[in-house]
């Protein structure tokens, strides 16, 4: 089964939903993908550089793909319209990427298993 998650935000290392369930969903062989910002979680608080920056890094990512614990991780730019974040290209992501995805990105994980 092919599924997308797309959460405003994606830092590695978290125990949110969006982290969790992708790798799981991965390990019962679903091809997952999640499109996310290109930003972190708690980016926009005060107080992100001292709590926060040393643990998960700068408040923004680079936006690309990224092979994550089984799934592909998608960052896309970000835009913000009242504290609200929105994604930059979504719907291009999801109506002509994800269906060329499997073959391009699925092959590594794939491969990675069988060891």
């Amino acid at each position: 089964m092919k599924i997308v998650f797309i959460p405003q935000f994606f830092s590695n290392g978290m125990g949110y939903t969006e982290n969790i369930l992708p790798k799981y969903l991965s390990n019962l062989w679903h091809e997952v993908v999640v499109v996310a910002s290109d930003l972190q979680v708690y980016d926009n608080t005060r107080d992100y550089a001292s709590n926060y920056e040393r643990f998960l890094g700068s408040a923004r990512c680079e936006k690309g793909d990224y092979m994550q614990e089984g799934f592909i991780l998608h960052r896309l730019q970000h835009y913000s319209i009242n504290n609200y974040i929105g994604l930059k290209g979504l719907a291009k992501v999801i109506v002509a990427g994800f269906h060329r995805m499997p073959s391009t990105y699925f092959n590594c994980k794939e491969s990675a298993r069988e060891f």
